[in-house]
């Protein structure tokens, strides 16, 4: 949110409260479709659900990781509502997974603390990857009109490399998928 944030802000010039209200749509809709994933993760394995996440994510930063000047609203907005749809397809039946294979229930606080531990990890090594990114093709020079191109391939540099990170989760989720067959079959 921080790379469309910039990008609605300079690029776009949107003031910040617009800018906000567009960027909820993501959150949104991971609020809509991660009760209802996590209800039917208790049918079905919640694996399939998990790499049906993953993937939508993926496909999301990737279609975001080639924005540009040109690029119309809406499909920024396309982009943010898959991801979102993505989110909430992973989240509830990752943690259905993770919580489901502790063998000692005793220990089911320890393994939900672990979740969100990972989780906001992650969040900061995501904020690394865009920091560095920034520093490394911005440098010093500030965000105004004659920068715009740095701002975004910086923007897209910083989502090409999520993307590629994203791919690497689809991949563990297909070997999370075959091995968990026989737990949630």
């Amino acid at each position: 949110s921080y790379v469309l944030n910039y990008h609605f802000q300079y690029i776009l010039g949107l003031d910040a409260q617009t800018s906000g209200l567009i960027l909820i749509s993501t959150p949104v809709m991971m609020l809509l479709i991660a009760a209802q994933a996590g209800k039917l993760s208790d049918k079905i394995n919640p694996a399939i659900l998990q790499l049906i996440g993953v993937t939508l994510i993926t496909i999301a930063i990737s279609l975001l990781s080639q924005i540009n000047v040109n690029t119309p609203l809406y499909l920024i907005m396309v982009a943010m509502i898959i991801q979102g749809i993505g989110h909430g397809f992973f989240s509830t039946p990752n943690n259905n997974i993770i919580l489901s294979s502790v063998d000692d229930k005793k220990y089911i606080p320890t393994a939900s603390a672990s979740v969100a531990t990972v989780r906001n990890l992650g969040q900061s090594f995501s904020m690394g990857i865009l920091t560095v990114t920034f520093a490394f093709i911005m440098g010093n020079v500030p965000i105004q009109a004659s920068n715009y191109d740095l701002l975004i391939i910086s923007n897209q540099t910083t989502m090409m490399i999520i993307a590629l990170l994203s791919l690497i989760s689809i991949l563990l989720s297909v070997i999370g998928l075959k091995k968990s067959a026989h737990i949630f079959s």
